[in-house]
């Protein structure tokens, strides 16, 4: 008995902990699409030299900001410094002596590589090649323009076809080691073609992008099956096909979808009152397995979670019951009460109740 109940506390324990900093609008979670129309995503990548995401997939607010300043206010959220400026950048604060693990299409270079970089803590231009420096695309759409020239959303000419581009608003920051950006494989990319074109092509990772920076930065990963962490590994691989790609765009889709928004009992729970003691819930059955979470708000900063799982017990043999809000908690207004389909899944069912007073 000693052992589950220290079994229970511990999940609870790492339900807090796991739990993301949710922005509710009107006390709603946002959808994707609703999520989709203020934010972008931003990310920083090293897959040349086998580093991945430096910076995983992350959202930031479409406020009319141009890439520059959005790629700083992003590192300075994250306390990651920078070289040069909002129009170019020559560098990250990242480590520039790991040992590079080469990209199969590099495998012909790499013997005019120098090793690593200079080991001023800075991954920079001219670590690891002659050729070396961060370049960045906007969705699908290699950059010709200096990052504080760039506005997503905005309309541009290409530099390369002449043809109007209009932007997105995923950003990737690529390292380049060979033949400047050629080893990132987009088209339009004018010093690639100079080089003798690109080493391979890239398939467009725009919307994976957004829905990994989506649970990172909002929903939260709170599966036990490494949905994210799969998806981020297709996303990170150069070589991912358009169908690998697609897959996972799909699973993850489904996975927040389904997750914050698609049980099939929303509509026969609900939190129908809440006496400033006690926060009173309506269910179908006696006997199903819930979670009470009660949040302090601070903004639209979480201060404080805690989740109180239970069975739901008739009163008086109408299908209600009350929860005391727990001793250490207080709420005020905006914070929230909110209802979990059970301790494993964390399935909203239902809007959250926001505290009025």
């Amino acid at each position: 008995m000693k052992q589950k109940i220290f079994s229970i506390l511990l999940f609870i324990v790492m339900m807090v902990t796991m739990l993301p900093q949710l922005t509710f609008a009107n006390g709603t979670l946002l959808t994707l699409e609703e999520l989709r129309e203020e934010n972008g995503a931003i990310s920083v990548e090293a897959y040349n030299i086998g580093q991945g995401f430096l910076v995983e997939p992350s959202l930031y607010s479409k406020d009319g900001r141009c890439t520059g300043e959005i790629t700083v206010d992003v590192l300075s959220s994250k306390n990651i410094g920078y070289k040069g400026s909002t129009s170019y950048f020559s560098g990250f604060q990242f480590d520039d002596t790991a040992i590079p693990q080469y990209p199969e299409y590099l495998e012909p270079y790499t013997a005019d590589f120098e090793g690593m970089g200079d080991g001023n803590g800075y991954l920079e231009e001219f670590d690891y090649s002659w050729q070396a420096g961060w370049c960045y695309t906007i969705n699908d759409w290699w950059a010709s323009l200096g990052a504080d020239s760039s506005y997503p959303g905005d309309t541009v000419t290409d530099y390369n076809t002449g043809e109007t581009v209009v932007l997105g608003d995923i950003i990737r920051w690529h390292f380049t080691v060979a033949g400047y950006g050629t080893d990132c494989g987009f088209p339009g990319n004018v010093m690639a073609e100079y080089m003798g074109g690109n080493l391979f092509i890239q398939e467009d990772k725009s919307e994976l992008i957004f829905l990994l920076a989506a649970l990172n930065d909002y929903y939260g990963n709170l599966a036990t099956d490494d949905v994210y962490e799969t998806a981020l590994s297709v996303a990170e691989h150069p070589l991912s096909t358009a169908e690998e790609i697609s897959e996972q765009e799909v699973i993850l889709t489904s996975y927040i979808n389904d997750t914050y928004f698609g049980s099939p009992v929303a509509s026969v729970f609900a939190i129908t009152e809440y006496d400033g003691q006690n926060a009173f819930i309506s269910f179908p059955e006696e006997g199903s397995d819930i979670t009470v979470v009660f949040a302090d708000y601070e903004g639209d900063s979480l201060n404080k979670m805690l989740p109180v799982p239970l069975a739901t017990v008739k009163t008086n043999g109408e299908n209600t019951m009350s929860i005391p809000v727990p001793s250490d908690m207080e709420l005020g207004a905006n914070d929230k009460i909110m209802l979990w389909d059970n301790f494993t899944t964390c399935m909203p069912l239902c809007e959250a109740y926001v505290v009025t007073n």
